[in-house]
Protein backbone atom coordinates (compact mmCIF):
# COMPACT_ATOMS: atom_id res chain seq x y z
CA UNK A 1 0.00 0.00 0.00
CA UNK A 2 1.51 2.93 -0.90
CA UNK A 3 4.92 1.65 -2.44
CA UNK A 4 5.46 -0.04 0.80
CA UNK A 5 5.41 -3.81 1.29
CA UNK A 6 3.20 -4.97 3.90
CA UNK A 7 2.30 -8.95 2.66
CA UNK A 8 3.04 -11.66 0.85
CA UNK A 9 1.30 -14.80 -0.48
CA UNK A 10 2.93 -17.61 -2.84
CA UNK A 11 1.95 -20.47 -5.10
CA UNK A 12 4.32 -23.64 -5.14
CA UNK A 13 4.39 -26.69 -7.06
CA UNK A 14 2.97 -29.87 -5.04
CA UNK A 15 2.74 -32.09 -8.37
CA UNK A 16 2.12 -32.02 -12.17
CA UNK A 17 -1.59 -31.41 -11.15
CA UNK A 18 -1.60 -29.71 -7.95
CA UNK A 19 -0.65 -26.32 -6.30
CA UNK A 20 -0.01 -25.38 -2.91
CA UNK A 21 -0.81 -21.89 -1.46
CA UNK A 22 1.87 -20.65 1.27
CA UNK A 23 2.69 -18.66 3.28
CA UNK A 24 -0.35 -15.54 3.57
CA UNK A 25 0.83 -12.91 5.51
CA UNK A 26 0.11 -9.34 6.13
CA UNK A 27 1.17 -6.74 8.47
CA UNK A 28 -1.02 -5.59 11.74
CA UNK A 29 -1.28 -2.40 10.21
CA UNK A 30 -3.46 -3.28 6.95
CA UNK A 31 -5.33 -6.82 8.26
CA UNK A 32 -8.71 -6.39 7.96
CA UNK A 33 -8.80 -4.09 4.41
CA UNK A 34 -9.33 -6.94 2.11
CA UNK A 35 -6.16 -7.42 1.27
CA UNK A 36 -5.43 -11.14 2.75
CA UNK A 37 -8.67 -11.81 -0.01
CA UNK A 38 -7.11 -10.21 -3.14
CA UNK A 39 -4.06 -12.12 -2.42
CA UNK A 40 -5.27 -15.01 -2.06
CA UNK A 41 -7.74 -14.10 -5.73
CA UNK A 42 -4.80 -13.34 -7.31
CA UNK A 43 -2.95 -17.15 -6.68
CA UNK A 44 -6.35 -18.75 -7.20
CA UNK A 45 -6.45 -16.97 -10.56
CA UNK A 46 -2.42 -17.94 -11.46
CA UNK A 47 -3.04 -21.09 -10.71
CA UNK A 48 -5.71 -22.03 -12.73
CA UNK A 49 -4.10 -19.86 -15.74
CA UNK A 50 -1.21 -21.96 -15.03
CA UNK A 51 -3.23 -25.69 -15.73
CA UNK A 52 -3.26 -26.88 -12.09
CA UNK A 53 -6.52 -28.58 -11.22
CA UNK A 54 -6.86 -28.60 -7.45
CA UNK A 55 -4.96 -25.72 -4.90
CA UNK A 56 -4.26 -27.01 -1.44
CA UNK A 57 -3.29 -25.06 1.23
CA UNK A 58 -2.29 -25.52 5.26
CA UNK A 59 -3.31 -23.27 7.73
CA UNK A 60 -3.51 -22.59 11.64
CA UNK A 61 -6.78 -22.82 13.45
CA UNK A 62 -6.07 -19.86 15.45
CA UNK A 63 -5.51 -17.56 12.17
CA UNK A 64 -9.30 -16.96 12.41
CA UNK A 65 -9.23 -14.40 9.66
CA UNK A 66 -7.37 -16.68 7.33
CA UNK A 67 -9.72 -19.17 7.53
CA UNK A 68 -12.54 -16.85 6.73
CA UNK A 69 -11.18 -16.48 3.50
CA UNK A 70 -10.43 -18.95 2.64
CA UNK A 71 -13.93 -20.76 3.06
CA UNK A 72 -15.47 -17.83 1.44
CA UNK A 73 -13.35 -18.81 -1.49
CA UNK A 74 -15.05 -22.31 -1.36
CA UNK A 75 -11.91 -24.30 0.01
CA UNK A 76 -13.33 -27.52 1.83
CA UNK A 77 -12.39 -29.80 4.50
CA UNK A 78 -12.26 -33.56 4.14
CA UNK A 79 -9.66 -35.28 6.44
CA UNK A 80 -8.66 -34.30 9.79
CA UNK A 81 -5.22 -36.14 11.71
CA UNK A 82 -3.30 -35.71 14.76
CA UNK A 83 0.09 -34.88 14.84
CA UNK A 84 2.89 -33.11 17.25
CA UNK A 85 5.12 -30.04 16.52
CA UNK A 86 6.78 -27.98 18.67
CA UNK A 87 6.01 -30.09 21.76
CA UNK A 88 2.22 -29.85 21.29
CA UNK A 89 -0.49 -31.68 20.24
CA UNK A 90 -2.52 -30.70 16.91
CA UNK A 91 -5.13 -31.81 14.41
CA UNK A 92 -4.06 -31.33 10.49
CA UNK A 93 -7.45 -31.28 8.56
CA UNK A 94 -6.97 -31.94 4.55
CA UNK A 95 -9.11 -31.74 1.83
CA UNK A 96 -8.94 -31.33 -1.97
CA UNK A 97 -11.69 -30.50 -4.64
CA UNK A 98 -11.03 -29.09 -8.03
CA UNK A 99 -10.86 -26.71 -10.65
CA UNK A 100 -13.38 -28.20 -12.93
CA UNK A 101 -15.30 -25.66 -15.34
CA UNK A 102 -15.98 -23.61 -12.85
CA UNK A 103 -14.39 -22.25 -9.36
CA UNK A 104 -15.84 -25.48 -7.25
CA UNK A 105 -13.00 -25.48 -4.14
CA UNK A 106 -9.65 -26.40 -3.24
CA UNK A 107 -7.93 -28.14 -0.66
CA UNK A 108 -7.92 -26.99 3.15
CA UNK A 109 -6.04 -28.15 5.88
CA UNK A 110 -6.90 -26.45 9.31
CA UNK A 111 -4.72 -27.12 12.89
CA UNK A 112 -6.50 -27.52 15.66
CA UNK A 113 -4.96 -27.90 19.46
CA UNK A 114 -6.23 -30.95 20.48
Amino acid sequence: MGGVRCGSVFVVRKSKATAQLRLLILTADVRGLGLGGKLCDECIAFARSAGYKKLALWTNSGLQAARAIYLKRKFRLTKSEPYQALGMHWWARLGSCSFEGRLNGFSLAFVNFR
